[in-house]
Protein backbone atom coordinates (compact mmCIF):
# COMPACT_ATOMS: atom_id res chain seq x y z
CA UNK A 1 0.00 0.00 0.00
CA UNK A 2 1.66 3.23 -0.96
CA UNK A 3 1.71 6.02 1.31
CA UNK A 4 4.08 8.13 -0.88
CA UNK A 5 7.06 7.40 -3.32
CA UNK A 6 9.46 6.33 -0.24
CA UNK A 7 6.63 5.16 2.34
CA UNK A 8 4.71 1.69 1.97
CA UNK A 9 2.81 -0.38 4.45
CA UNK A 10 2.92 -4.27 3.18
CA UNK A 11 -0.06 -6.61 3.92
CA UNK A 12 0.64 -10.42 4.25
CA UNK A 13 -2.32 -12.79 4.42
CA UNK A 14 -2.76 -14.71 7.62
CA UNK A 15 -1.88 -18.48 5.99
CA UNK A 16 -2.83 -20.25 8.93
CA UNK A 17 -5.27 -20.09 11.68
CA UNK A 18 -2.59 -20.13 14.43
CA UNK A 19 -0.61 -16.85 12.57
CA UNK A 20 -0.01 -14.10 14.64
CA UNK A 21 -1.88 -10.90 13.41
CA UNK A 22 -0.57 -7.53 13.66
CA UNK A 23 2.80 -5.96 13.50
CA UNK A 24 5.23 -7.75 11.73
CA UNK A 25 8.43 -5.90 11.58
CA UNK A 26 9.48 -2.16 10.76
CA UNK A 27 11.81 -1.31 7.44
CA UNK A 28 13.89 1.75 7.57
CA UNK A 29 15.47 3.81 4.54
CA UNK A 30 19.29 4.15 4.44
CA UNK A 31 21.21 7.00 1.77
CA UNK A 32 24.42 4.39 2.28
CA UNK A 33 23.24 1.24 3.60
CA UNK A 34 27.12 -0.34 3.14
CA UNK A 35 28.12 1.85 5.75
CA UNK A 36 25.25 1.70 7.95
CA UNK A 37 25.43 -1.87 7.63
CA UNK A 38 29.42 -1.48 8.69
CA UNK A 39 28.73 0.86 11.47
CA UNK A 40 26.90 -1.66 13.38
CA UNK A 41 29.10 -4.00 12.54
CA UNK A 42 31.98 -2.12 14.37
CA UNK A 43 29.16 -1.89 17.29
CA UNK A 44 29.71 -5.61 17.74
CA UNK A 45 25.76 -6.08 16.14
CA UNK A 46 25.44 -9.23 13.27
CA UNK A 47 23.64 -7.76 10.80
CA UNK A 48 23.14 -10.27 7.51
CA UNK A 49 25.38 -9.26 4.55
CA UNK A 50 23.84 -6.10 2.78
CA UNK A 51 22.28 -8.26 -0.97
CA UNK A 52 19.77 -6.68 -3.47
CA UNK A 53 16.11 -7.61 -2.94
CA UNK A 54 13.41 -8.89 -4.83
CA UNK A 55 12.09 -5.44 -5.87
CA UNK A 56 15.66 -4.07 -6.98
CA UNK A 57 16.49 -2.61 -3.97
CA UNK A 58 19.40 -2.79 -1.55
CA UNK A 59 18.77 -4.37 1.95
CA UNK A 60 19.95 -5.71 4.86
CA UNK A 61 18.41 -7.09 8.18
CA UNK A 62 19.06 -8.37 11.83
CA UNK A 63 17.44 -9.10 15.43
CA UNK A 64 16.06 -6.17 17.32
CA UNK A 65 16.37 -6.17 21.33
CA UNK A 66 13.50 -8.91 21.63
CA UNK A 67 14.35 -10.45 18.43
CA UNK A 68 12.36 -8.53 16.16
CA UNK A 69 13.28 -8.67 12.36
CA UNK A 70 14.54 -5.09 12.02
CA UNK A 71 15.24 -3.64 8.20
CA UNK A 72 16.96 -1.40 6.50
CA UNK A 73 16.48 -0.55 2.82
CA UNK A 74 18.28 2.02 -0.21
CA UNK A 75 16.35 2.41 -3.09
CA UNK A 76 18.06 2.16 -6.29
CA UNK A 77 17.40 3.22 -9.89
CA UNK A 78 15.73 1.06 -11.77
CA UNK A 79 13.71 -0.72 -9.06
CA UNK A 80 10.13 -1.66 -9.00
CA UNK A 81 9.51 1.37 -6.00
CA UNK A 82 11.81 3.61 -7.81
CA UNK A 83 10.15 3.21 -11.41
CA UNK A 84 6.84 4.03 -10.05
CA UNK A 85 7.68 7.14 -9.09
CA UNK A 86 4.78 9.75 -8.98
CA UNK A 87 2.34 6.71 -10.12
CA UNK A 88 -0.17 5.27 -7.96
CA UNK A 89 -0.89 8.38 -5.50
CA UNK A 90 -4.88 8.73 -5.34
CA UNK A 91 -5.43 12.83 -5.11
CA UNK A 92 -7.84 11.94 -2.63
CA UNK A 93 -5.81 10.09 0.43
CA UNK A 94 -6.63 11.02 3.51
CA UNK A 95 -2.59 11.48 4.75
CA UNK A 96 0.16 11.34 2.72
CA UNK A 97 3.21 10.89 5.26
CA UNK A 98 4.25 8.08 8.05
CA UNK A 99 4.79 10.41 10.86
CA UNK A 100 5.54 7.17 13.09
CA UNK A 101 4.84 3.39 14.26
CA UNK A 102 4.44 2.19 17.46
CA UNK A 103 6.57 -0.82 18.51
CA UNK A 104 5.66 -3.07 21.10
CA UNK A 105 7.98 -4.43 23.40
CA UNK A 106 8.20 -6.23 26.86
CA UNK A 107 10.87 -4.19 28.10
CA UNK A 108 10.71 -1.00 26.63
CA UNK A 109 13.34 0.58 29.08
CA UNK A 110 15.76 -1.59 27.88
CA UNK A 111 14.44 -1.71 24.15
CA UNK A 112 14.97 2.31 24.23
CA UNK A 113 18.11 2.04 25.53
CA UNK A 114 19.18 -0.73 22.64
CA UNK A 115 17.73 1.44 19.21
CA UNK A 116 19.85 4.49 21.19
CA UNK A 117 23.10 2.89 22.82
CA UNK A 118 23.21 0.01 19.40
CA UNK A 119 21.28 1.70 16.52
CA UNK A 120 22.37 4.93 16.92
CA UNK A 121 18.54 6.56 17.16
CA UNK A 122 18.19 9.86 18.86
CA UNK A 123 15.09 10.97 21.08
CA UNK A 124 12.70 12.32 19.16
CA UNK A 125 9.67 14.66 19.63
CA UNK A 126 6.89 12.89 21.08
CA UNK A 127 3.05 13.91 21.01
CA UNK A 128 2.54 13.50 24.82
CA UNK A 129 4.19 13.17 28.24
CA UNK A 130 5.28 9.58 28.93
CA UNK A 131 5.76 8.49 25.00
CA UNK A 132 9.35 6.98 24.12
CA UNK A 133 9.67 8.27 20.61
CA UNK A 134 13.58 7.76 18.97
CA UNK A 135 14.38 8.55 15.45
CA UNK A 136 16.98 7.49 12.99
CA UNK A 137 19.73 10.07 12.43
CA UNK A 138 19.17 12.05 8.91
CA UNK A 139 16.05 13.17 7.04
CA UNK A 140 13.47 12.53 6.45
CA UNK A 141 13.03 12.11 9.77
CA UNK A 142 11.80 8.58 10.63
CA UNK A 143 10.47 7.45 14.38
CA UNK A 144 9.23 4.98 16.55
CA UNK A 145 7.19 5.04 19.40
CA UNK A 146 8.49 2.23 21.69
CA UNK A 147 5.60 1.12 24.06
CA UNK A 148 4.48 -1.51 26.73
CA UNK A 149 3.19 -4.99 25.30
CA UNK A 150 0.04 -5.69 26.13
CA UNK A 151 -1.93 -8.93 26.08
CA UNK A 152 -4.84 -8.49 23.09
CA UNK A 153 -3.26 -4.47 22.23
CA UNK A 154 -2.90 -3.65 18.95
CA UNK A 155 -0.30 -2.98 16.27
CA UNK A 156 -0.73 1.81 15.58
CA UNK A 157 0.85 4.13 13.01
CA UNK A 158 0.62 7.71 12.96
CA UNK A 159 -0.02 9.80 9.95
CA UNK A 160 0.42 13.20 9.36
CA UNK A 161 -2.03 15.22 7.85
CA UNK A 162 -2.42 19.36 7.76
CA UNK A 163 -5.67 19.78 8.59
CA UNK A 164 -7.44 17.44 10.99
CA UNK A 165 -11.11 18.63 10.18
CA UNK A 166 -10.24 18.12 6.79
CA UNK A 167 -9.55 14.72 7.26
CA UNK A 168 -12.07 13.98 9.90
CA UNK A 169 -14.49 15.40 7.19
CA UNK A 170 -12.61 12.83 4.09
CA UNK A 171 -12.98 9.37 6.81
CA UNK A 172 -16.87 10.48 7.35
CA UNK A 173 -16.91 10.72 3.71
CA UNK A 174 -15.75 7.11 3.37
CA UNK A 175 -17.90 6.00 6.27
CA UNK A 176 -15.21 5.30 8.71
CA UNK A 177 -16.22 5.53 12.34
CA UNK A 178 -13.84 8.00 13.95
CA UNK A 179 -12.59 8.72 17.83
CA UNK A 180 -11.44 12.37 18.03
CA UNK A 181 -9.53 14.02 20.70
CA UNK A 182 -8.43 17.72 20.63
CA UNK A 183 -5.08 16.64 18.73
CA UNK A 184 -5.79 13.88 16.73
CA UNK A 185 -8.08 11.68 15.21
CA UNK A 186 -7.99 7.56 15.60
CA UNK A 187 -10.05 4.61 13.28
CA UNK A 188 -9.67 0.93 13.16
CA UNK A 189 -8.85 -1.42 10.53
CA UNK A 190 -10.78 -4.47 10.17
CA UNK A 191 -8.42 -6.30 12.26
CA UNK A 192 -7.92 -4.18 15.13
CA UNK A 193 -4.63 -1.97 14.17
CA UNK A 194 -4.88 1.69 15.19
CA UNK A 195 -4.31 4.07 12.20
CA UNK A 196 -3.77 7.46 13.93
CA UNK A 197 -4.49 11.07 12.42
CA UNK A 198 -1.87 14.13 14.07
CA UNK A 199 -1.45 17.35 12.70
CA UNK A 200 2.27 18.00 10.89
CA UNK A 201 3.06 21.26 9.67
CA UNK A 202 3.02 21.17 5.49
CA UNK A 203 6.22 18.88 4.25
Amino acid sequence: MKINDRQFIELYPQRQPTDTIGFMHVCFESADIQTLHDAYVARGLTPIAVRKAGAGNLLFTMAGPEKQNIEYTQYLPGSKHSNDKGLHLGPNRVSEQIVAVGVEMQDPAAAAAYYKDKLAFVPGAPLAAGQTWLSLPGLPSQEIEIVQHAPGSDFHVFFGVSDLRQAAARLKELKIPVEKTKSMLSIHDPDGNQLIFVKVKPA
